[in-house]
């Protein structure tokens, strides 16, 4: 990937990165540690990512493991893990979360891009839609448009 590319990538997503980051290690200095790591492997596989599907998700997906990774080191080496009590989902929220967030992200798969990217800020992300519509450039009204649009689509199935 060309520098040009991964510079604008940080400057569309780095905050969204450090967010997630920072919600899963909830720790400000491992979050900016998983966001360098993103970039460098955004930058370093990002010629083998191609067109196969959207550069948000696959920016998501690795921010995520990378995230994910981080805790397990720490589980491994006995480091203290800062996870609050009540956000460890049990089995069964996980299972039921899983189920709805893999219905989500199949129906989620028939829309636009521009939805697509919408309703992941909105509902993953938290994002307020004037936070949106800034992040993204367009309306907040174009915003809302979208997401009650999925709304009605989803409640069809």
């Amino acid at each position: 990937m060309d520098e040009e590319t991964l510079k604008s990538h940080y400057q569309q997503y780095g905050h969204l990165v450090y967010k997630r980051a920072r919600e899963i290690v909830r720790n400000e200095e491992d979050a900016r540690d998983i966001v360098q790591t993103v970039f460098y492997r955004i930058w370093k596989y990002g010629d083998k990512f191609g067109n196969r599907s959207d550069i948000f998700s696959w920016i998501y997906r690795i921010t995520t493991n990378c995230s994910f990774d981080l805790l397990k080191k720490r589980v491994k080496y006995n480091k203290e893990v800062q996870l609050d009590e009540a956000n460890i989902p049990t089995w069964d929220d996980s299972v039921l979360q899983v189920e709805q967030r893999d219905f989500l992200l199949k129906k989620l798969a028939s829309f636009d891009k521009t939805t697509r990217q919408i309703v992941f800020l909105y509902y993953i992300e938290e994002l307020t839609q004037q936070e949106i519509a800034d992040f993204m450039k367009i309306s907040r009204k174009t915003v809302g448009k979208k997401i009650k649009n999925f709304k009605k689509k989803v409640k069809e199935v």
